[in-house]
């Protein structure tokens, strides 16, 4: 049974809207375009954001897919895809190394089908709704029929906090409430400063999925509400791993998208598992496909982006995460020895990109190269976790440090926060330091000076 109730879009979200496009235009002012390389994290902040805002206040690029394929050979829980995909119309200059490619996913035409049945709709209706596709976003008002605005705008996985409240699962929408204002709050947070913590992670549990809950409820909301109720589809970056400008002045670029998965239930509290939105999107294209997204300038920038003669790069790297030094690797720029800590879970059958790490190895532009197995395939090779040859190195990484050497990080942000960790141990381990609180303020003094960097989610 449907509510039938007239629908007004309210006044609030209009307002609210208006002042987010002159908030934008504000923080533009506030941070003007600046052309000399950042000297420290703060510079580092206030140079990514200026461009950041501009870009993401246009419409994104159309890329062709042009090649999907995949790089392991097992079934293991976290499949990884190559992806070559090429603009549409002439962008500009080329990504820098470690550059992001921030895509805009869609939800699929099956789920969306599934939720205009649900409610008896052919998907022609016109409906508005508020563009929440980034942090930075102008704040627009988008318009269309209801099956595009269902597959471009809103996220039709998880039910947001207000249709549970409709539904009567009060502590949960509560729940979410207070989750998504802390995660804004720790997003301006990132914003001014370090911060490896997401917020609340009791609040973060297993969510309800918006098809199952719909399904099982006596009465439904008007479906202009759920479109205004339901959180946006918000970008999804992933680094660059390598490009190239066509002779007509398009370019091609390549990602590499680890297909992870989600756990959400129904009302009757049973699991469900999921793809996560924007790697299923992408792992599920072909060539011929389209894609929107935008090219973002990375927060953190490889030493001779920063104009420093460092006299080596300490890159640590697992699974998907080599797209960093592989962009660097394959740009050409970088002339000091890299020494490449690289995580996997078995190194022949899923080395990503192995053969090509082992022939920048053979002529020079990795000077050393550690490979840690978490699953090897070969029962008597032991299985370890790059935290293990940190570790064993650390006599070596300190003596690169104090040389000059810069350290970077890119994968997952659990691997991250660990590393960052044990970092601060062997500052400890190592007589750097006397005290746990002076080792995170020694980590916080390489941060700052963008001598530790990490590229991982929420960093």
């Amino acid at each position: 049974m449907k509510r039938t109730s007239k629908y007004i879009y309210p006044m609030r979200e209009r307002l609210r809207h208006a002042f987010h496009r002159i908030s934008n235009r504000s923080l533009q002012k506030m941070y003007p375009l600046r052309s000399n390389p950042p000297g420290d994290f703060s510079e580092a902040v206030q140079w990514r954001i200026s461009r950041v805002l501009r870009l993401l206040s246009s419409p994104p690029v159309s890329w062709e897919v042009r090649r999907v394929s995949r790089l392991d050979s097992g079934e293991g829980s976290h499949p990884t895809w190559n992806i070559r995909l090429i603009s549409l119309g002439p962008v500009g200059n080329a990504p820098a190394p470690g550059d992001m490619f921030f895509v805009k996913w869609r939800n699929s035409p099956e789920k969306v089908q599934k939720i205009l049945d649900i409610f008896g709709e052919d998907g022609s209706r016109r409906v508005s709704r508020g563009d929440s596709s980034s942090v930075f976003h102008p704040g627009k008002m988008v318009s269309g029929n209801l099956r595009d605005i269902l597959e471009r705008e809103i996220d039709i996985d998880e039910a947001g906090g207000e249709l549970l409240a409709w539904a009567g699962l009060n502590e949960r929408a509560l729940q979410l409430k207070r989750f998504h204002k802390a995660h804004r709050a720790y997003h301006r947070r990132i914003l001014r400063s370090r911060n490896w913590d997401l917020p609340h992670p009791e609040l973060q549990g297993m969510g309800y999925s918006l098809i199952h809950i719909l399904e099982e409820m006596k009465e439904l909301p008007d479906i202009r509400d759920l479109v205004r109720w339901q959180p946006g589809v918000e970008g999804r970056p992933y680094t660059v791993s390598g490009s190239s400008l066509t002779r007509d002045g398009r370019l091609e670029v390549e990602i590499t998208v680890s297909r992870v998965f989600k756990q959400l239930k129904n009302v009757q509290h049973r699991r469900i598992t999921l793809p996560a939105r924007s790697s299923a999107f992408l792992t599920n294209r072909k060539p011929g496909d389209t894609v929107n997204a935008w090219l973002l300038p990375e927060l953190h920038q490889f030493p001779h982006r920063l104009e420093r003669k460092s006299p080596g790069l300490i890159a640590v790297a697992t699974g998907s995460g080599i797209s960093g030094p592989l962009s660097l690797l394959r740009s050409g720029e970088y002339g000091s020895p890299l020494w490449l800590i690289y995580g996997v879970r078995s190194w022949e059958a899923n080395s990503l990109y192995g053969s090509e790490l082992l022939e920048y190895e053979r002529r020079g532009l990795i000077s050393r190269l550690d490979i840690a197995e978490s699953r090897p395939s070969d029962s008597a090779r032991k299985s370890e976790y790059v935290q293990a040859i940190i570790w064993e190195q650390r006599e070596e990484i300190v003596r690169q440090l104090g040389n000059g050497a810069h350290i970077y990080l890119c994968g997952r942000l659990s691997m991250g926060r660990q590393v960052r960790e044990l970092f601060q141990e062997i500052f400890l381990d190592q007589g750097l330091v006397s005290s746990p609180g002076e080792a995170e303020r020694f980590m916080e003094e390489l941060e700052h000076r963008l001598i530790f960097q990490a590229s991982v989610s929420g960093v």
